[in-house]
């Protein structure tokens, strides 16, 4: 991970290191509307069939957001799998931890 890091680098890095099936666009939006609309304070990601998006509060601190982006992304990747899982799709199992953890180890290494 370079020294000088931008939330827009690392939305870069994930496309490229762990790119998606499906267009999936990223905004920053107050945590007030994110609390609001979805009951998340830091981040939330949806799935309409043929575009994910995920949103995260702008007044989080880089490192949240960007620990949040790579949380958020996991979930996409785990929903597109075709493995059944003893949780709800939208929730944290096993393989999900699997996922998030390659991708924290992977930008931690880069």
């Amino acid at each position: 991970m370079p020294s000088r890091v931008s939330f827009d680098y690392a939305k870069r890095w994930l496309r490229k290191r762990f790119p998606l099936r499906y267009p999936v666009r990223v905004r920053l939006v107050s945590s007030a509307r994110l609390h609001v609309e979805h009951g998340h304070a830091v981040g939330f990601c949806t799935f309409d069939g043929t575009r994910c998006e995920i949103l995260i509060t702008k007044s989080a601190s880089l490192d949240a957001r960007i620990e949040h982006l790579h949380h958020e992304w996991a979930h996409i990747i785990r929903w597109h799998l075709p493995l059944e899982s003893e949780t709800k799709p939208d929730e944290h199992d096993p393989i999900f931890d699997l996922i998030h953890g390659r991708i924290r180890r992977a930008w931690h290494e880069s």
